[in-house]
């Protein structure tokens, strides 16, 4: 059963180069944007409004815009006053990435770094390659909100002097976070340099206003793969790393091929990945990203 977005005061989401750490100990949802010279962080608000004095006509208006933010001291913190704390993810029985099955609001579509390595071995690299615009949301439901359903993926695993092993076969992600937040009132906090700003939503049953963040590099030609840069934020004591490598063809269809020897399966496709198509938030096996 997929989530109800129409329960929400608010639903939040979130597109492009990021790392997302479920803080227990907080009881609160952080996101790091990764801000290199490449990803532009931009953000909106739509909110819902009855048409022409109306009570039964809703129209949607964008009331906030934010574009290319500054690289350095972006933070962005999400609440409900007075909605319980903390936060839950949604989960639907059993779950198998390479399964059509599954529901497509599954929050396990999204990629967890230590499902490509042994428990407990990925560690801050305590290097900031790049700084971390940070989102913090202290209430909701966490969940996909959209699967990337133009893509299969292999894994690819690669030693430190960058050497490829065989491809192996992995499945869809989630190209997008959402975030399910209920309540009377939710208060959005914009803080950058020296601007701040501050929205208040009210709740319109059956209507929730809409957060919209993507951090995606607008270049059509920018390269495909940015898992080296999560790398940069977390390793293993080894250097071993992990890359995912979108499995494309010339034929219009997104039904993955039979597997060839090497067991890898191809999807065929007639349209060009992009960057916008490929680049997915993960999660990090840490407590909050104060650990990087």
């Amino acid at each position: 059963m997929p989530v109800r977005e129409d329960l929400a005061t608010v639903l939040v989401r979130c597109t492009g180069l990021a790392m997302i750490c479920l803080n227990q100990t907080e009881q609160q949802g952080e996101v790091g944007f990764l801000r290199d010279d490449k990803h532009v962080l931009n953000f909106k608000i739509l909110r819902p409004f009855y048409r022409n004095g109306s009570n039964n006509l809703i129209t949607y208006r964008e009331i906030a815009t934010y574009q290319e933010f500054p690289n350095e001291n972006v933070n962005i913190k999400i609440e409900a006053p007075g909605a319980p704390a903390g936060f839950q993810t949604f989960r639907n029985e059993d779950f198998n990435r390479l399964s059509d099955t599954n529901d497509r609001n599954d929050f396990r579509w999204l990629v967890n770094l230590e499902e490509f390595h042994e428990p407990n071995t990925l560690r801050p690299t305590s290097q900031q390659p790049f700084s971390l615009s940070t989102l913090k949301l202290l209430n909701g439901l966490f969940y996909t909100h959209q699967l990337d359903q133009k893509l299969v993926f292999n894994k690819v695993r690669k030693n430190p002097i960058g050497a490829n092993g065989q491809p192996e076969q992995f499945g869809r992600v989630a190209k997008t976070l959402g975030a399910r937040i209920d309540g009377a009132e939710v208060i959005v906090r914009i803080s950058s340099n020296d601007m701040e700003a501050t929205h208040s939503l009210p709740r319109v049953p059956g209507f929730p206003s809409i957060v919209e963040i993507s951090n995606v590099d607008p270049d059509p030609n920018a390269r495909l793969s940015d898992m080296g840069d999560y790398y940069k934020f977390v390793n293993t004591l080894g250097g071993d790393e992990v890359d995912l490598v979108p499995i494309t063809g010339s034929a219009p269809t997104d039904e993955p091929g039979e597997p060839t020897e090497d067991g890898v399966i191809t999807v065929v496709r007639g349209d060009q990945v992009n960057q916008q198509d490929f680049c997915h938030p993960v999660i990090l096996p840490l407590e909050s990203l104060s650990e990087l």
